[in-house]
C-alpha cells in the first residue's frame, strides 16, 4: 500500500484488520508492515501489507511486492497528482504489467470537502 502521507493508509489497514472476515492479525508487526491471516473458501492464507509513503526510495523493495494499492485522498488534489506519479513510476519500472495495481480513492465520506471528482479520475 503506497501513497502520500495523510491519505489514510493506516486507517484502511485498520479497517481491513477489523473486518468480520478476518480471523487474526499479528499486532507485533511494525506499523509499516502487517500480516493478516484470512480464511477464503476454506483455505487459510496470509496477507502481508507493507505501507509506504509517496517517496519511493528502495526500488528493490517494490520489486518484491506482489500487488500495489496506490492510495490518495479525495479531499487533497495534490495527493491525487502524487498517486498518478507513483503509478507512472511503477509503470516505468515495468511492475504494473505483471502485478495487480489498484488506485484507491480514500476519504470519500468527506463529500463536502472533496477536491478530486470521480469524473476527473476517469479522464486522466
Amino acid at each position: 500500500m503506497i501513497g502520500p502521507p495523510g491519505v489514510g493508509k493506516g486507517t484502511l489497514l485498520s479497517q481491513f484488520r477489523s473486518s468480520e472476515c478476518i480471523n487474526a492479525y499479528d499486532a507485533r508487526e511494525s506499523p509499516g508492515q502487517q500480516n493478516i491471516s484470512i480464511i477464503l473458501n476454506g483455505e487459510e492464507s496470509e496477507l502481508r501489507f507493507a505501507t509506504k509513503t509517496a517517496t519511493i526510495d528502495d526500488k528493490e523493495d517494490l520489486a518484491k511486492m506482489d500487488a500495489f494499492l496506490v492510495v490518495y485522498s479525495v479531499v487533497d488534489k495534490a495527493t491525487f497528482n502524487q498517486a498518478e506519479q507513483l503509478l507512472n513510476i511503477l509503470h516505468n519500472m515495468d511492475l504494473t504489467r505483471t502485478r495487480p495495481t489498484i488506485l484507491v480513492a480514500n476519504k470519500i465520506d468527506l463529500a463536502r470537502s472533496r477536491t478530486v471528482s470521480s469524473q476527473e479520475t476517469i479522464l486522466r
